[in-house]
């Protein structure tokens, strides 16, 4: 590592010395246009403008002393503004005739590039010939369009051209069916393809060179300039120029292949396109007449020896008249031994079969396509696809067929490996639940018939989202592979691990029991303990883990899951780190929170909830200073139902929005009936911390207030500790808005959560509320006194004021109005009341 550090120190510091090298002449002030063609030049999602040439003009501009302003418009409207003079430089330009007439250009090349051409998956476009009666998307005006009306012209097939805006039009063209293949630089290509569901043609054409293009007679000195950088960073493997090609993916173009060579190569690719249609002409000469076709016959084998597939002529025996191979590797006996022999001769019985069938398919019906056999060649297993055709009958001869073979090997492995991938998680070489599912279902009936047990193992990393939130989910994703790997190798070959989504991985353990079970849970977190790299940090994780056995916990994949999870979901709630089995209570606690969650949906609309006021006391005046709203739930079957009990079930099922909101909305109106403005009391709410998180939230409350027309001096909202584990700069801008209402903020159940003075410091709270476990033991316990008074002192050092709940006896309220507590509610004073009991309770 450090080694990779001091060499990218190195790269850097001769960036920075070419950068410098030439001394800036001309400090300009230019406007650029910028198309989409990425990965060469584009706009982000940001609005940031991106790409090769537009990082190399960067680092130009840099060098120069320029400023840069990219404006932003497609292929056409580019070149229209570039010559009226509306944008000065414009990257990413092809020079043509034409476009010298119109334009200026710098003599350096920026980027070398060639064109392909570009299909869907299933779309059976492999050379120019298979572009016959084909709709090919190109950039309107592009160079592109004219090489393939110039390369296409030469043969006797027709084909359209669909112009579009865009190259990316070009591709969303091709993905919804309106063009069979489209036209774009493989560098764009290489980028965005897969975007669109696309894949390279072997149909390549056109090397190109790409300038930087000025406004006529306007940039002479940017163009000398930027022709200035380019030839003296060429020099160095270490400029900007190779540094920008390298961060782009582009391979190194600096003396790697000259440039005669790349159009000598082109101009014998694009021979042998020409030759290869000449065959497709001899092949239709022959329906008018057999002269021309003897005459040929040398032509026409040198053209065949060109085609990069086996070609087969045979009679309707199936006995080889002619070979043409120029892979002679790829034939399954040598071409000699091949001519004059039949099919079954030379082939396993398998594929000579295959290979007969289609012979007999063309002879009948003209052609035979799709046919495909395997063979075993010297370096391995290699699968062909056989095209058949059948000849026109020559005088004294039998009825034959010309068959074509391609190579298709690397397509069969490619869906195989396609097929294998759709069976594992991508991120971690793991089953996936599919795959999974499959291999529960052998395991399960090969247990059934042996009368073995399996354990599966339901195991989920503890504060995972912590580590994907703090360190970035590159570091969550590596995290999660090695964690993978750490429990494969805790396995035996006849276990299974899979991962089932996020940070939870299930086990199944083949031949297993209880007792094995537990072993491995253990060995589990021993391996997981030892320290993993977390990018700045080393450290070990921990594992909730619930184990469900077969087939006492389910015989079925979906319950032993089921069972397993709820069973790891009590391991959470017993501290985390720990293994627990899944038991009968579990399951009636699991049926009993499906019970609540279903009776929660309903409760509202049924007026199952209502709302019960607690008085708030003065400790030092003894009078009444407000009321806490508290929710309750009477449920016809359920009878009453405690909030400690069905609060959480409504936070995990997403109903405490609906509820708080309700409750938040009968407490401001019940505040206004009872003229809490004009005593100077306070209502206040409890808040939970899902409904304190929305963005909306502030504005919700701000609702609430204009319709019930509560002063916001007169609500206060009671959240628990557990907003410190948020955002806290987002918890304490919710904080501010809300004072600029007029409401205040307290702290609930002070001392049981995620108690913080750095939290406590930020959030500009007005109250602390002491939890009744303290209260409780005042006179009985002194370490809880102590948490009282320090409670105390700390509040009052932050300029808030204390509160204590669940005060009953005098001697708790001599003890708190000693310490200085400011407030209190317990049923020392009262319950809490419903609102025709507190009207009662006050006079």
């Amino acid at each position: 590592m450090f080694a990779q550090r001091l060499r990218n120190r190195f790269l850097f510091g001769v960036a920075v010395l070419c950068l410098v090298r030439i001394t800036p002449a001309h400090a300009l002030d230019l406007k650029v246009g910028v198309y989409d063609n990425p990965p060469k030049i584009f706009f982000s999602k940001s609005g940031e403008a991106q790409g090769i040439f537009i990082d190399l003009l960067k680092h130009i501009a840099q060098a120069e002393g320029w400023t840069l302003t990219f404006e932003r418009c497609d292929w056409e409207a580019c070149l229209s503004m570039l010559e009226q003079g509306s944008i000065d430089l414009m990257p990413d330009v092809a020079r043509t005739p034409e476009r010298e007439a119109r334009f200026d250009f710098h003599q350096q090349t920026a980027l070398s590039s060639w064109s392909q051409l570009y299909r869907r998956p299933e779309s059976k476009i492999d050379s120019v010939l298979d572009l016959k009666n084909q709709r090919i998307a190109v950039l309107a005006s592009g160079i592109q369009r004219d090489a393939l009306e110039s390369m296409l012209g030469g043969f006797d097939f027709t084909f359209t051209l669909i112009d579009e805006p865009s190259v990316g039009d070009a591709f969303s063209a091709v993905q919804q069916g309106r063009a069979d293949a489209a036209a774009a630089s493989y560098h764009y290509g290489d980028y965005q393809a897969s975007k669109y569901g696309l894949v390279p043609t072997s149909i390549v054409f056109q090397p190109t060179r790409l300038y930087f293009a000025a406004t006529r007679g306007r940039q002479t000195k940017a163009l000398e300039a930027i022709d200035g950088r380019l030839a003296q960073w060429k020099q160095s493997p270490y400029s900007p120029y190779y540094a920008t090609l390298k961060n782009w993916g582009v391979p190194e173009q600096s003396g790697a292949i000259p440039t005669w060579w790349i159009q000598l190569a082109f101009w014998l690719l694009a021979t042998v396109l020409a030759l290869a249609g000449v065959a497709l002409w001899l092949r239709r000469r022959v329906k008018l007449t057999l002269a021309a076709m003897r005459a040929k016959t040398q032509e026409l084998e040198a053209i065949l020896r060109a085609v990069p597939d086996l070609l087969f002529m045979l009679d309707e025996q199936g006995t080889y008249i002619q070979v043409y191979a120029n892979e002679s590797e790829l034939l399954v006996e040598s071409k000699n031994r091949v001519i004059g022999n039949k099919v079954a001769d030379v082939m396993p019985p398998d594929a000579a079969q295959q290979v007969m069938r289609a012979v007999t398919e063309a002879l009948r019906l003209g052609q035979s396509h799709g046919e495909q056999i395997e063979l075993q060649l010297p370096d391995g297993a290699h699968w062909f696809e056989l095209s058949t055709a059948r000849m026109l009958p020559l005088p004294g001869r039998q009825p034959a067929v010309i068959m074509l073979s391609r190579d298709i090997t690397q397509r069969v492995k490619d869906n195989a490996e396609i097929q294998r991938l759709a069976d594992l998680d991508q991120l971690t070489g793991l089953p996936n639940r599919t795959l999974f599912g499959r291999l529960y279902d052998k395991a399960s009936s090969r247990a059934a018939n042996s009368h073995h047990g399996l354990a599966l193992i339901f195991l989920d990393i503890d504060h995972f989202k912590n580590i994907n939130d703090s360190l970035g989910h590159r570091v969550g994703d590596q995290l999660l592979k090695e964690v993978s790997r750490r429990i494969q190798n805790t396995l035996r070959d006849t276990d299974v691990a899979c991962r089932i989504g996020g940070d939870e991985f299930v086990v199944l353990l083949s031949h297993a029991d209880m007792d094995a079970a537990v072993h491995v849970t253990q060995r589990l977190q021993h391996v997981l303990h030892f320290a993993f790299d977390l990018g700045p940090f080393q450290s070990g994780i921990t594992a909730s883990m619930g184990v469900a056995i077969f087939p006492e916990d389910g015989q079925d994949l979906d319950t032993l899951l089921r069972n397993a999870d709820t069973a790891m979901y009590q391991a959470k709630n017993d501290g985390r780190n720990v293994a627990r089995f899944f038991t009968s209570a579990m399951q009636a606690r699991s049926e009993r929170l499906l019970e609540l969650s279903s009776a929660l949906d309903l409760a509202l609309d049924n007026c199952e909830i209502f709302v019960q006021y607690q008085p708030i006391i003065d400790l030092n005046s003894g009078q009444i200073c407000g009321a806490e709203a508290l929710v309750r739930w009477k449920q016809p079957r359920l009878g009453l139902v405690s909030p400690a009990e069905f609060i959480p079930v409504a936070e995990s099922s997403g109903q405490i929005e609906a509820i708080g909101g309700w409750v938040l909305s009968q407490a401001c109106a019940q505040a206004v009936t009872w003229e809490f403005a004009r005593r100077g009391w306070i209502m206040s709410v409890n808040v939970s911390f899902i409904q304190f998180a929305k963005s909306d939230f502030v504005t919700t409350v701000e609702t609430v207030l204009l319709q019930t027309k509560l002063a916001g001096t007169c609500l206060e909202l009671e959240l628990t500790e557990s907003v410190a584990m948020g955002d806290v700069g987002k918890a304490n801008d919710t904080v501010r808005f809300l004072h600029q209402l007029g409401v205040r903020v307290a702290v609930d159940d002070f001392g049981t959560g995620y108690s913080s003075m750095a939290y406590l410091r930020r959030l500009e709270f007005n109250k602390l509320k002491i939890d009744q476990s303290f209260v409780r033991n005042i006179g009985q316990d002194k370490a809880d006194e102590s948490i009282i008074s320090a409670t105390i002192m700390l509040a009052h050092s932050l300029g808030m004021k204390t509160q204590a709940e669940g005060v009953e006896t005098q001697a708790q309220q001599d003890f708190l109005k000693r310490q200085g507590c400011d407030l209190q509610q317990g049923w020392l004073f009262s319950k809490a009341l419903s609102p025709q009991d507190w009207q009662q309770w006050l006079h």
